[in-house]
């Protein structure tokens, strides 16, 4: 006890003061990037044109794409990237389509490329497959990332 007393005091026990742990949760991104999932509500405005007069998605029932999987790889000297999008949402997604910003080392847009998913709607629970292309050997070359931005319309 005298020992670890005299360790104390002396610093080197390096027992007080008491170490704090804080636990930092990492901030909820409705953005993909490389390997994590997103889900992105129909009124984030990023996935929907504005809405028009008389058209208002009720605040429970709305359609909810997220991207379940993903991965990228260089083809034929061209960038692909494949997935599956679900519908976790109440209501029908129509009209489902990607937006895919490819990114070089320094995070820097090389290009963007649209593209629809296999199943143009998608009901409740249930999932569609996708495939992307970026067509340019040159920016395809320079890819170090990409954010998938699925898409749906408030349209009927």
């Amino acid at each position: 006890m005298l020992l670890l007393l005299i360790l104390l005091l002396a610093g080197e026990a390096n027992l007080w003061p008491p170490k704090r742990i804080v636990k930092k949760t990492p901030k909820k991104s409705n953005y993909n990037l490389s390997l994590q999932s997103n889900k992105i509500p129909l009124d984030e405005g990023i996935s929907a044109p504005p809405e028009t007069e008389g058209e208002s998605a009720s605040e429970e029932l709305k359609p909810i794409v997220a991207v379940l999987h993903h991965s990228g790889w260089m083809h034929n000297g061209y960038y692909e990237v494949f997935g599956e999008l679900e519908n976790t949402g109440q209501l029908s997604a129509r009209n489902v389509s990607l937006h895919v910003i490819f990114k070089d080392g320094a995070f820097n847009t090389v290009a963007t490329v649209n593209g629809p998913a296999d199943h143009r709607t998608i009901a409740p629970g249930q999932m569609s497959k996708f495939k992307v292309v970026l067509k340019s050997k040159e920016n395809s070359s320079k890819v170090g990332s990409y954010i998938i931005l699925p898409q749906i319309s408030r349209k009927k």
